[in-house]
């Protein structure tokens, strides 16, 4: 083997060695990335189940509000008949 060949080998030794310590430094990068985006998602669910908790108090709270509605609005036909039958129990006398 000529000493060219040896220097051949050493520089292609080098740059292997160089591959492999950007694909160690490429591989931490992509696991720290990993974990950030992993608690990102994670504190987004934690806020969208906060949101979420929220409508649901709210759509109850609606929910409730059209219930008394609807109350209400029974107690009125009740209230408009009984004052009806008084007008034509009025009339009659």
């Amino acid at each position: 083997m000529s000493a060219r060949d040896s220097n051949l080998m050493k520089q292609q030794l080098a740059l292997r060695n160089k591959i492999l310590e950007f694909e160690k430094m490429n591989e931490k990068n992509v696991n720290e990335v990993n974990k950030d985006m992993e608690a990102r998602m994670a504190e987004i669910k934690r806020d969208g189940a906060g949101e979420l908790d929220e409508n649901a108090v709210k759509a109850n709270e609606l929910e409730e509000g059209v219930k008394a509605m609807k109350d209400i609005e029974r107690k009125k036909i009740v209230y408009e008949l009984e004052l009806f039958e008084w007008g034509q129990q009025c009339k009659k006398l």
